[in-house]
C-alpha cells in the first residue's frame, strides 16, 4: 500500500513517545513504589515504642486489633503497648500454627523488636473451649518462633503465658 495514499494519520512520535515514558513511569511507580512515598516499614534506633504505637493505630484501623498504652506507675516501671488478636484471627481452633491476620501483624512488629534493644516482648497464646492448658503456651511459643525466625533475637521475650482472654495478646514493654 502506498503511504500516501493511507487515510490514518501519520503517527507523531512525540506524543508517542510521550505516552510511553508516562505509561512507564506510573507502572513504575505502582510496582515499585515512588520515591517520595515514604517507607512506613523503616526502623532505627530513635524509634520510640509510642512511634511503633502510632504506626500500628494506622496500619491497622478498621481491624479487629486492638492497641491499649500503659504508662509507667512509677520510676523503674515500663511503658507497655499491649496489641491484642481477636481469636479466630489469630489461630485456628485446634491449632498452634500462626493464621496469615496474627503474621501481618508480627511482621510489622519484628523489624522494631530486631532493632531496639531496650524492648522486651511478653506473649500470651490463647486456649479453646475444651482444649488443654497447654495449648496457650504452645501458642505463644509458635508467635515466638515466628518472630525469631523473622531476626528477632530469643533473649528479648519475657514470657510466655496462655492467655485469659480467648485472644492472642503482645506486651511489649519498653525500659
Amino acid at each position: 500500500m502506498d503511504p500516501a495514499a493511507d487515510p490514518r494519520p501519520a503517527p507523531q512520535c512525540g506524543v508517542v513517545r510521550r505516552r510511553h515514558v508516562l505509561l512507564g513511569a506510573a507502572t513504575a511507580c505502582a510496582l515499585g513504589g515512588c520515591a517520595t512515598r515514604r517507607d512506613r516499614s523503616a526502623v532505627d534506633e530513635t524509634m520510640t515504642l509510642a512511634d511503633l504505637r502510632d504506626r500500628l493505630e494506622q496500619d491497622f484501623a478498621g481491624t479487629p486489633v486492638q492497641f491499649h498504652w500503659r504508662e509507667p506507675a512509677g520510676q523503674g516501671m515500663a511503658r507497655v503497648l499491649q496489641v491484642v488478636v481477636s481469636q479466630p484471627h489469630g489461630f485456628e481452633a485446634g491449632r498452634v500454627a500462626v493464621r496469615p491476620a496474627l503474621a501481618a501483624l508480627l511482621d510489622r512488629v519484628a523489624p522494631a523488636l530486631r532493632r531496639q534493644a531496650r524492648w522486651s516482648l511478653q506473649i500470651l497464646g490463647p486456649v479453646d473451649a475444651r482444649a488443654p492448658a497447654a495449648q496457650g503456651s504452645e501458642r505463644a511459643a509458635a508467635v515466638r518462633d515466628y518472630l525469631v525466625m523473622k531476626g528477632v533475637p530469643p533473649g528479648r521475650f519475657a514470657a510466655l503465658q496462655r492467655s485469659s482472654g480467648g485472644h492472642t495478646e503482645l506486651r511489649l514493654l519498653e525500659r
